[in-house]
């Protein structure tokens, strides 16, 4: 039976000493959603290898240790958030910057009798 640890990590026991951890975001069928499978070894420490966010093998004291540094990966790397479009102005603001422009180089040719460098 998975273990809910915390908003997005269940345990799942695969024998008496070790379990695999999952994102409970990422739906069970995909392998996307393991993030490691967790051993307890003979001196009670816990050993987690990790196969996402990022990859590695790592020995924790305790096993809240093990779930503190899993929920820091998970957060870690969460996706980003939808990016939004950026609205492109209207043809009659880029008329309003064009007509800007061009009283500009011609105040300009009226201060100076030349043009702009650049123009």
């Amino acid at each position: 039976m998975a273990i809910p640890i915390a908003p997005r990590l269940v345990l799942e026991p695969l024998d008496e000493r070790s379990w695999r951890l999952r994102d409970r975001d990422v739906a069970a069928c995909e392998a996307a959603s393991v993030i490691a499978y967790v051993g307890q070894a003979a001196d009670e420490s816990y050993e987690a290898t990790w196969v996402a966010h990022p990859g590695g093998t790592d020995v924790y004291t305790t096993l809240a240790h093990l779930l503190a540094d899993a929920e820091m990966r998970v957060a870690l790397h969460a996706p980003e958030a939808p990016r939004t479009a950026v609205a492109v102005p209207e043809d009659a603001l880029l008329d309003e910057v064009d007509e800007f422009e061009d009283a500009l180089e011609e105040e300009w040719m009226r201060m100076y009798g030349e043009r702009p460098l650049g123009v």
